[in-house]
């Protein structure tokens, strides 16, 4: 890897996120270029298992060579990590071997252990909030993770698979926010949250931080509806139930496009996203969360400047 360009590429569930940056001191980074493209890998066979497609095979092997040429352009080489979406899918060696081969890029298929330990570093160094006890709270496409922590290593961590992928295709797969679906996702919810709430609260964290798509989409459209400043990095619960009722009352998918703030290619997937966020807060007595723009890639990045050895 080159001392100073870093390519960091994420695959996601819902997204391939792709962030060069270089460090001219080796503990600070400068981004150069970010990308981002919308690839959903997470699908199911007809028994029911977690498959990834021919078709989102071929298409993931495009957009790697894609950006696998953008990092080069910038003297930089990749480090590609992976998810829940392939970490879960009955043929991940067969994806794993095709990008490589077709692409000569490594896919490193992380566990949830790591993927906390990176989102937990990148976090603590967004937000600076040193010795405070942290909750840090990651909803992504197919998993969402749980970190409390006061220092520089995490205290607890877990990961359950809920997340706004899986969500929408489990409870929503019609894209229709009807009353019954969204009930079912958000007693589910509830259900899957109880049974780590003891040990979170154990903790007694003071702050809350959120990172991730999910989040950052209720942010950005509380800013939308005039309810959260322009410049704020936080949202309120009461904020949270605004959002929450603004999408979830938005059944038409063309028409929750259109919502201020929203992202139109996350459509199909916030409402699943802000089911899952309300039943966190309330789970979990959330009553403000801060965004963290830093989460799993900014992790990666961090850990290749000045590697630390993540371990939980």
């Amino acid at each position: 890897m080159n001392k100073q360009n870093f390519a960091v590429l994420d695959i996601g569930s819902n997204s391939f996120h792709i962030m060069t940056a270089n460090s001219p001191d080796g503990r600070v980074f400068n981004v150069i270029d970010r990308e981002k493209a919308v690839l959903r890998l997470a699908s199911k066979d007809r028994f029911g298992r977690p498959i990834i497609k021919e078709k989102d095979i071929k298409a993931a092997v495009r957009l790697i060579r894609l950006f696998k040429s953008k990092a080069e352009e910038n003297n930089a080489s990749i480090k590609a990590v992976a998810t829940s979406a392939v970490r879960e899918a009955i043929n991940r060696e067969e994806f794993i071997g095709r990008v490589a081969s077709d692409t000569g890029v490594e896919i490193d298929v992380i566990t949830w252990q790591k993927e906390a330990g990176y989102i937990y570093r990148a976090i603590r160094h967004f937000l600076h909030f040193k010795d405070h006890r942290i909750l840090c709270v990651d909803v992504g496409g197919g998993s969402s993770e749980f970190i409390t922590g006061s220092g520089d290593t995490p205290d607890y961590a877990v990961s359950l698979r809920m997340g706004a992928v899986r969500f929408t295709r489990e409870f929503m797969p019609d894209l229709v926010t009807r009353k019954g679906s969204v009930a079912k996702a958000y007693y589910y919810s509830l259900g899957m949250i109880e049974a780590i709430r003891d040990n979170i609260l154990a903790n007694k964290y003071e702050t809350a931080i959120f990172s991730s798509g999910s989040a950052k989409s209720v942010l950005t459209m509380a800013k939308g509806m005039g309810i959260v400043a322009a410049g704020s990095y936080s949202f309120s619960y009461e904020n949270l139930l605004k959002v929450y009722d603004l999408v979830i009352n938005t059944e038409d998918l063309k028409k929750r496009a259109t919502i201020p703030g929203l992202e139109p290619r996350r459509a199909d997937v916030v409402a699943a996203g802000v089911i899952i966020l309300r039943a966190i807060f309330e789970k979990l007595e959330v009553r403000r969360a801060f965004f963290s723009e830093y989460a799993l890639r900014e992790g990666v990045l961090l850990e290749l400047i000045q590697p630390t050895g993540i371990k939980l």
